[in-house]
């Protein structure tokens, strides 16, 4: 994590934390990198606005 101040890295080590005691984290052993990313889009789906979801499941599609 890189970020400009220890108040900012403790904000985003605290937000990472978050979202892995609410389940948000998985073990991506075994996975390919096509279901990684499907898991991953379904679990931003409802945190981010469509369009935002919409983007992010193009960029992933057409590049990787």
């Amino acid at each position: 994590m890189y970020r400009q101040t220890r108040k900012e890295v403790a904000e985003k080590l605290n937000q990472a934390i978050a979202e892995r005691n609410a389940g948000l984290v998985f073990d991506a052993q075994n996975l390919t990198l096509e279901e990684y990313l499907a898991r991953w889009l379904d679990t931003i789906r409802g945190t981010l606005a469509p369009n935002t979801v919409r983007r992010h499941e193009g960029l992933t599609r057409v590049h990787i």
